[in-house]
């Protein structure tokens, strides 16, 4: 269920459009498939030179694994502090 990542990133003031990328994009990271959300990215999506991880396809082993997903710039900008959540 992603409604609590939905609520906690518009309390921390992010867009719409940020958020829908950032769920869709931690979705992908985490589920069994290679099927893009549609503002994911699967592994074919995202360029080895762009600093992002590719997805895993399981579940985080750390929270650290969740900085390098794609739109997390964006959260660690408006809260430094989100890992403590």
């Amino acid at each position: 269920d992603t409604e609590p990542l939905l609520l906690l990133f518009s309390l921390w003031g992010l867009n719409e459009r940020q958020i829908a990328t950032i769920v869709d994009s931690l979705t992908d990271w985490t589920d069994e498939d290679e099927l893009r959300g549609l503002n994911g990215a699967e592994s074919t999506d995202i360029p080895l030179e762009s600093g992002w991880s590719r997805p895993e396809n399981r579940p985080f082993i750390d929270v650290a694994e969740m900085e390098r997903v794609r739109g997390m710039e964006w959260v660690a900008e408006v809260k430094p502090d989100w890992r403590d959540y």
